[in-house]
């Protein structure tokens, strides 16, 4: 079911009018989050309820391994390290049966007599949001382990799953990891970070005006920009671009990291937002990254939950920076493989991952700084390294937009080999609808400057999001999925 669809209106209606139910709300202190958790599971299963087996198996599991560490702790000890590491391990094997098992074909069973074997594996297919579920679930036991200690927020709920009711925290576990606004692409919900949300809401608790914020710069980020860039940037993929000029395929190029990231972070603001409308907070996870004035900084601000769960969950464990710089230039490296692989088991994404771990040795080879870019450095250094770091991220987005690497090979030999030139509308529609993301992150880097004019916010704001929501219902590209909802 799509945030943008019909469907989906009706949906979230009928999930909030009985969310919001006065006097059942009020009597049954379970009623709002149940409603939530079951909403989850019927937002899920609306195309395919096959797919609530694999869900729901995964939810018994890591419950189960979940009540034995409570109980663990509640005993007054600490978890074996055997059963965190037995359940991270189930967690990411059931990831790559269904994600890896075409990749693990073609590097175990190579040859022409096993082309069979290779072919079925392929053929396996990847259900919708199991990544992000995943590292929900491998988040709950890595936290659940340090309850207590590293992570106090979780000792009221490791008490309650310790316990002798199996409901409550069974289903608020379902809701964690079942969460219908972010599940399918996030923002990546760390457990110390939304268990200890679970509880009644009032209305007057709402924060309405930032819901609306969320929501009407999501769907228009979504359904304005990144649909209407769609149609013209997937050329870049096919033998179509052989007949175009330099200027359009540089204009496709353009046009995809514009499209990426309006789609993305227009994904994660309307999850945000409904989140919001159930008195959830969500992390944010874009911070203008087409501002920074390194790949580190990048990093800091692009799927800002991903990278924290990396740091937090591989990247520490690894040992961080605390083993020398070879060993700190080692984790750099794995991690973003990793990181790739994790975006789809493909080649190119796993070269895409490589291609950032690259980019942040050098960086931390170079002594590069890595603070967050304003205006109110006024460096022209600084936009001559925001436009370097642009178009070095811009370039590796090519490794995300193709079909297959021969795709790449193809779009480059055409750039290298196309004449000077444009042809026209596909060019012009490019710059007409990437115009919103720079304004959107002109607007993040000025903001520290312009900040202080309320007076001038209360006037300009109104009018901004008003244009946004008209655009909306009167431009909208032909809709389509979410980029993310691939991985």
């Amino acid at each position: 079911m799509l945030f943008n669809s019909v469907e989906f209106a009706v949906f979230l209606a009928v999930v909030l009018g009985l969310y919001w139910l006065p006097p059942v709300a009020r009597v049954l202190g379970a009623w709002q989050w149940g409603v939530l958790a079951v909403a989850s599971f019927v937002f899920y299963a609306w195309d395919d309820p096959k797919l609530l087996i694999l869900l729901c198996g995964s939810i018994l599991f890591n419950f189960g391994v979940g009540r034995a560490m409570a109980r663990k702790l509640a005993g007054g000890g600490s978890v074996p390290r055997g059963l965190l590491a037995f359940g991270v391990a189930a967690n990411l094997v059931l990831l790559a049966a269904f994600k890896y098992a075409g990749l693990l074909g073609e590097l175990l069973f190579p040859g022409e007599g096993r082309a069979e074997l290779r072919a079925s594996l392929h053929a396996i297919p990847l259900p919708v949001g199991i990544s992000f579920y995943t590292f929900h679930a491998i988040s709950f036991l890595v936290d659940l382990s340090r309850a207590g200690g590293a992570e106090p927020k979780l000792v009221p709920f490791a008490e309650e799953l310790a316990g002798r009711g199996l409901l409550r925290p069974l289903g608020k576990l379902a809701l964690y990891i079942n969460f219908f606004p972010q599940l399918v692409a996030g923002p990546i919900m760390k457990a110390r970070e939304f268990l200890p949300q679970i509880g009644p809401r009032e209305l007057r608790d709402i924060p309405w005006r930032v819901a609306l914020r969320y929501l009407i710069t999501g769907f228009f980020l979504k359904m304005v920009v990144a649909d209407n860039l769609r149609e013209h940037t997937d050329l870049i993929g096919t033998t179509n671009v052989l007949w175009m000029k330099k200027l359009d395929l540089v204009g496709m190029l353009y046009g995809y990291s514009f499209r990426i990231f309006a789609d993305f972070a227009g994904y994660s603001l309307i999850a945000l937002g409904l989140a919001a409308l159930c008195g959830y907070r969500l992390p944010v996870n874009f911070n203008y990254p087409y501002v920074s004035a390194s790949v580190t900084e990048f990093w800091r601000r692009w799927h800002i939950s991903l990278s924290n769960w990396l740091r937090d969950y591989l990247y520490f464990p690894l040992g961080g920076n605390r083993k020398g710089s070879g060993r700190t230039y080692f984790n750099l490296f794995l991690v973003m493989l990793l990181g790739g692989l994790w975006h789809g088991a493909a080649w190119r994404f796993a070269l895409w991952g490589a291609a950032h771990g690259v980019l942040l040795a050098v960086e931390r080879l170079l002594g590069v700084q890595a603070g967050e870019s304003s205006a109110a450095q006024r460096s022209w250094r600084q936009f001559g390294r925001i436009i370097l770091t642009f178009h070095l991220v811009s370039l590796v987005w090519l490794l995300f937009a193709m079909p297959d690497l021969e795709s790449l090979r193809r779009y480059l030999g055409a750039l290298w080999d196309a004449p000077m030139g444009m042809r026209g509308r596909a060019t012009f529609l490019v710059v007409v609808y990437g115009l919103p993301v720079v304004l959107y992150h002109l607007w993040g880097y000025f903001r520290p400057v312009v900040a202080g004019g309320a007076r001038w916010r209360r006037v300009a704001e109104p009018v901004v999001f008003g244009l946004m929501l008209y655009l909306t219902l009167v431009n909208a590209g032909v809709g389509g999925s979410f980029i993310y909802f691939q991985f």
